[in-house]
């Protein structure tokens, strides 16, 4: 008697499941869909400004080249391990007004927000002056796997130093400054 109670359970919940798992679905396909493509282009744009302003560039034309600098290896959204490899002919770690935090200097400036801003000021300063798409300087030599690549790069050429950088509370710092100069 039980075992016939649970299937009839089954049969008569089952459409109702499948409405649901239905309708969860199209839900998420109606959102997820724009919003992935929305990023993707918005992507594209920023990518063919950087090679339009000349700061693109393939990593192996910087081992052709030989010149020694620093390669930025940027998180560029919080949580999404996602790395970018930039390069610069500065050397950062001598020109930075304050020394480069550790991840969990990070944080801490992040939970915070001493001074109103996510971002640390180093990462702040990294991000204006090499970094921002219409302030930086530095060249974009990889949007995937930056840390591998600075990796790589390094052991080629010793003499290109490594630092890191968070540039994804600079954007929220910057997202914040344009919702309140609306206001």
């Amino acid at each position: 008697m039980r075992r016939f109670f649970q299937i009839a359970m089954n049969i008569i919940l089952a459409p109702i499941w499948i409405l649901i798992a239905g309708v969860v679905l199209l839900a998420l396909l109606v959102i997820y869909i724009p919003v992935m493509c929305s990023a993707f282009v918005a992507g594209r744009r920023w990518r063919r400004a950087l090679r339009i302003a000349g700061r693109t560039q393939s990593p192996y034309a910087l081992l052709r080249s030989q010149v020694s600098g620093t390669l930025i290896v940027d998180c560029p959204s919080l949580g999404w391990n996602t790395t970018y490899c930039w390069w610069t002919p500065d050397d950062i770690q001598s020109l930075a007004p304050i020394s480069m935090p550790t991840d969990e200097d990070r944080r801490n400036t992040f939970k915070s927000r001493d001074d109103g801003k996510l971002s640390h000021p180093f990462d702040r300063w990294v991000y204006e002056r090499y970094l921002a798409q219409e302030t930086g300087t530095a060249i974009l030599l990889s949007t995937r796997r930056g840390d591998r690549l600075a990796t790589k790069l390094h052991f080629k050429f010793p003499s290109h130093k490594i630092i890191w950088s968070w540039s994804g509370p600079c954007e929220m710092d910057l997202d914040q400054q344009n919702e309140q100069s609306e206001e």
